[in-house]
C-alpha cells in the first residue's frame, strides 16, 4: 500500500482492522471523488450555459452555432454531434438487443 491508500495511522496499528474501507475513505478516494464532482460540476455549468441562451433567444443548438462560429464552423461541430448521436443510437441498440435476448432466454 502506498500513502494514498492508507487511512489507518503511520504505523499502520489498525491497518487489518480498516483494510476493507480503505476503497470508501483513503486519501485516493477522496482525490477521486473530488475530481468526479470537479467534472460533473463543469458539464453542468456548460449544459446549463447553452440551455439558458437557447431559452432565452428560442434558437435551437444549430443557429447559435451559426452565430458564433460562422456556417462552416457549424458545420464541424453539427458533424462531430451527428457522429456522436450515431454511435450512442450503436451502443443502446446494441444493449437493447442483448437484454431482449436475455429475456427471451429466461422465458
Amino acid at each position: 500500500m502506498n500513502n494514498l491508500d492508507t487511512i489507518s495511522p503511520l504505523d499502520n496499528r489498525y491497518k487489518d482492522i480498516v483494510a476493507s474501507q480503505a476503497n470508501n475513505f483513503s486519501e485516493y478516494a477522496l482525490i477521486k471523488t473530488r475530481f468526479d464532482i470537479e467534472i460533473e460540476w463543469v458539464i453542468f455549468l456548460l449544459t446549463n450555459f447553452m440551455g439558458n441562451i437557447s431559452q432565452s433567444s428560442g434558437l435551437s443548438f444549430p443557429v447559435i452555432l451559426r452565430m458564433s462560429m460562422g456556417f462552416n464552423g457549424a458545420r464541424y461541430i453539427g458533424m462531430i454531434r451527428g457522429l456522436i448521436g450515431i454511435f450512442m443510437f450503436g451502443v443502446q441498440t446494441f444493449f437493447i438487443s442483448k437484454s431482449i435476448g436475455y429475456i427471451f432466454r429466461i422465458i
